[in-house]
């Protein structure tokens, strides 16, 4: 269906995506239309620009939608199960690299207590991550790694 409607053969699709998951891998990390955050040595800012973008990036219906049905193959299909694990480590990864000059890393343990809420908040409970609510997530996630 999807070679068809690019005027391609599925062979050319799989040339370029290998595998179902892939071309919504790359959909994904496409990025959003805003850019991209600058490293700082302000954990509260970076942190802040970085859930800015992934919010702003999920405001796309169809970025949203690939992230869904990337966690929902996950269960059945093990190039979704590799592509969501692959997504999470290169996000995070990237989150480490702005957060260089600061002088911190995030964890996989601490990485979903800081994008958790954001993600929630808008696809499932179908909400606004305002600037207000980022912000709060960021003070926690701040104060629990004080603790």
């Amino acid at each position: 269906m999807l070679a068809g409607r690019a005027g391609v053969t599925r062979q050319t699709l799989y040339r370029h995506w290998p595998t179902r998951s892939a071309p919504l891998v790359d959909l994904i990390l496409e990025g959003s239309v805003g850019g991209y955050p600058e490293p700082g040595e302000d954990p509260a800012v970076v942190a802040a620009a970085w859930l800015s973008s992934l919010r702003d990036g999920l405001r796309d219906p169809a970025r949203r939608t690939a992230v869904v049905a990337v966690a929902a193959g996950a269960d059945a299909d093990p190039d979704s199960a590799e592509a969501l694990t692959e997504l999470a480590a290169d996000r995070r990864a990237a989150l480490n690299d702005l957060l260089k000059p600061a002088g911190i890393q995030v964890g996989p343990d601490e990485y979903p207590l800081l994008y958790g809420p954001v993600l929630a908040r808008i696809v499932f409970e179908r909400a606004e991550a305002t600037d207000d609510f980022i912000a709060s997530v960021v003070g926690q996630w701040l104060a629990g790694r004080e603790n």
